[in-house]
């Protein structure tokens, strides 16, 4: 049996509960931070409630911090591309700042908020992989097609503060290795509308593909951007 712990925020989503799912599967104890209780029950899995807002992630981190535990997979799947009342951009005349602020919100600044709560337990593990949910459609370089200008923007800024804090992690907390991952394409609510005509990973493809990258992945002070074949993502 293992004895890896793992945490999942953003546990409501299908990478995440298939990511769950696949720790639980090979004896991971399991920590998921949520808004609502997972969907299955595991003696390996423990429940947090957590909104992901301010309040609420203060109590999470403090529940965490009761846990005598070193965390050796750390996984945030936090993001939103569509909403009541919110879709993509396609046109310029369709930016919102309403809309551009929860995109942040959600896919930016949420993210951060746990790394930079975590960090002193992190500190604390001798050998750790963290994972944060990015797209490739973060890709400056990568951009062709234009549109899409909040979700593109969001995680733009993610994977820049991402790459601020590898530097700051390898100085505070050396054993942690951070990875920015591009799902790709997967069968899920968030991705529903936009991918007829697309070739579709199921949750648990996309969730087996994080869990080898995490298992192979070596502390060295730099951010991974990585899509699900392993290949890195250009900036």
């Amino acid at each position: 049996m293992s004895t890896t712990n793992t945490l999942v925020i953003g546990a409501g989503s299908a990478i995440a509960q298939a990511y769950t799912q696949l720790a639980l599967d090979r004896g991971e104890t399991v920590v998921a931070l949520s808004r609502q209780a997972p969907p299955t029950t595991h003696p390996l899995l423990r429940w947090i409630p957590s909104d992901h807002q301010d309040a609420g992630r203060q109590r999470a981190i403090s529940a965490l911090a009761e846990i005598d535990a070193h965390w050796q997979r750390v996984v945030i799947a936090l993001g939103l591309l569509h909403e009541p009342g919110l879709k993509p951009e396609r046109r310029i005349e369709h930016l919102d700042g309403e809309s551009l602020h929860r995109l942040f919100e959600v896919n930016a600044v949420r993210p951060m908020g746990y790394l930079q709560a975590l960090l002193p337990l992190l500190s604390k593990s001798r050998s750790a992989s963290v994972a944060v949910l990015s797209a490739r459609v973060g890709s400056i370089s990568d951009n062709q097609l234009g549109g899409w200008y909040g979700y593109r923007a969001a995680k733009a800024a993610l994977n820049m503060m991402l790459k601020s804090a590898a530097v700051e992690y390898a100085r505070r907390a050396p054993g942690v290795k951070l990875i920015a991952y591009h799902p790709g394409t997967v069968v899920s609510p968030l991705s529903e509308p936009f991918a007829q005509g697309r070739q579709r990973l199921t949750p648990e493809q996309s969730a087996r593909q994080l869990q080898q990258l995490m298992d192979g992945a070596e502390a060295d002070g730099t951010l991974s951007f990585l899509d699900w074949t392993g290949n890195p993502v250009p900036w």
